[in-house]
């Protein structure tokens, strides 16, 4: 995700700390809970245009 977005690029430390903020209230343990979190993330970054539209050959 972080190649196909540019996610890390720029402020790398500001966009570190907020996604692992968003893990460091999970408990220790809780796979669920970093699944839900995670898929959160990628559902908000990848819209359903990216999912659907095709790739482009050559």
């Amino acid at each position: 995700m972080a190649q196909l977005t540019g996610r890390y690029t720029g402020s790398v430390e500001s966009q570190m700390e907020h996604d692992l903020a968003l893990l460091r209230d999970i408990p220790h343990g809780d796979a669920d809970g970093h699944t839900t979190a995670i898929d959160r993330v990628v559902r908000e970054t990848f819209t359903l245009d990216f999912w659907s539209s095709p790739c482009p050959t050559r």
